[in-house]
């Protein structure tokens, strides 16, 4: 909704950064405007206080009467790189339940990225750290699916095991 509000209002993009002014006499207190500052606001990690705290609070309150979907957010499982991420099973399902109780944050799926199999030298041996990888995906989704919890997107392929991946029945 962000990328559609400002090219209503004459923005362009230049090297992926989006540029938009707002017209002259655009009153500041547009619904649009005020979710967009509130989202630009706390993305920033500025600190909650002052104007900061005043742009969020009628920020949200726009964005709650505008009726959005919110962010989908994805939680990351660490499926063997232990770089990142939850471990899975029952941690993943506590984080993907805190998302799912959030006003503007809806569960949207699982990132499962096995890095390090990216570095392994042969086809067999990287074949087998990812059939690992998509057994803990496949029992945290089911997991998820018995707690309610609809994993729709699953992510994580790397170029090095793209195919094993996109043949498991596990990642889209």
């Amino acid at each position: 909704w962000v990328r559609q509000w400002m090219e209503r209002r004459g923005a362009t993009e230049r090297n992926g950064v989006i540029l938009c002014n707002p017209p002259y006499g655009e009153r500041l207190d547009d619904p649009d405007l005020l979710g967009l500052a509130a989202v630009g606001t706390v993305a920033d990690a500025v600190p909650l206080r002052d104007a900061n705290r005043i742009i969020v609070a009628h920020g949200l309150t726009a964005l709650d009467a505008a009726g959005l979907p919110g962010i989908r957010a994805l939680v990351e499982v660490d499926v063997g790189a232990h770089r990142c991420g939850v471990e899975p099973g029952q941690p993943a399902l506590a984080l993907a339940s805190r998302i799912a109780g959030c006003e503007h944050l809806n569960f949207a799926g699982l990132h499962a990225y096995q890095g390090a199999a990216q570095h392994v030298r042969t086809t067999d041996e990287r074949r087998v750290l990812i059939d690992k990888a998509v057994q803990q995906v496949r029992a945290t989704r089911a997991l998820l699916h018995e707690y309610g919890l609809q994993a729709d997107i699953v992510t994580g392929a790397g170029t090095g095991t793209y195919l094993f991946e996109a043949t498991s029945g596990v990642y889209n």
